[in-house]
């Protein structure tokens, strides 16, 4: 399973990449990421097997919703890929090698849009 969250408005800057979330997780997003100004989540606070990927801002981890002030509110959207193996990309992989990676072997997805803001 992968997912990403990105920006609405700025199409394609994923928040997060989580890569290879087991579907025996019972939650693939329990333990996942971190806030700004603190480090990853440690392996052990991961679901077994989980890895995080390199997100939009040039990081690894998960980077949160914050829309600068005054801004009107920006919409998140949260894609989940259900696939029949794992991606045989790095971490630091692009998101469009991740994408040509999932080519041919996504069974599923499902996305959740949310809006946030000031």
């Amino acid at each position: 399973m992968r997912r990403r969250c990105r920006r609405g408005h700025r199409r394609g800057l994923p928040h997060h990449r989580g890569i290879s979330t087991p579907r025996t997780a019972p939650s693939p997003l329990a333990g996942a990421g971190h806030r700004r100004g603190h480090p990853p989540a440690p392996a052990g606070q991961r679901p077994p097997g989980a890895e995080e990927g390199r997100n939009g801002f040039g990081t690894d981890g998960y980077r949160g919703p914050c829309p600068p002030r005054g801004d009107r509110p920006h919409r998140y959207l949260l894609t989940v890929y259900a696939t029949d193996r794992r991606p045989p990309v790095s971490a630091g992989a692009s998101l469009d090698t991740l994408r040509r990676a999932l080519s041919g072997h996504t069974l599923a997805t499902a996305t959740l849009t949310g809006r946030y803001g000031h």
